[in-house]
């Protein structure tokens, strides 16, 4: 065997443990971008979920203050509702900024503030003494009805993000 053939032999012995190599360290990038861009999406994920649970927590806190009004219309709390308001569209308006890449959840978000404005305006008209000739019992029950709706679109929304 000639220094040659001894050198085209070492060669040969040492390229293909150096392709597999090659080829494994792509693989791990292909691994690490994959496993990269899973974990900005749950991220995304997170801060939709938290945004929206953010949304729950002012409505449900504009809820609460329109019932304590129907017990006890002097309470005080009623003062805080223009700001509520303010948040409740702004928290909507990011939670569309989120998911604006997202047709299916833009037009669950759509539908949610639809149902929103429609539940505001009968806490608005019930802030103002207007129950269109209803008991308060049955004013209660129109107000559930809208504020029951908006809570389960908007749980759907979030069993959504979760798919």
């Amino acid at each position: 065997m000639g220094k040659v053939s001894f050198q085209r032999h070492l060669a040969e012995a040492l390229l293909v443990p150096l392709a597999a190599l090659v080829g494994l360290g792509l693989f791990y990038v292909v691994l690490i971008h994959f496993d990269y861009r899973a974990h900005q999406r749950l991220n995304q994920i997170d801060v939709i979920v938290t945004s929206t649970e953010h949304l729950q927590d002012l409505i449900s806190t504009q809820r609460a203050i329109v019932s304590r009004f129907e017990i006890d219309p002097t309470t005080p709390e009623t003062r805080s509702i223009p700001m509520l308001r303010v948040h409740t569209r702004a928290a909507i308006a990011h939670l569309q900024q989120l998911t604006a890449a997202d047709p299916v959840a833009t037009r669950r978000l759509l539908h949610i503030n639809d149902q929103y404005q429609l539940w505001l305006g009968w806490a608005e008209a019930t802030l103002a003494g207007r129950r269109a000739g209803l008991s308060v019992v049955q004013n209660d029950r129109r107000g559930a009805t809208f504020i029951d709706a908006l809570n389960k679109n908007l749980r759907g929304f979030l069993n959504y993000q979760h798919q």
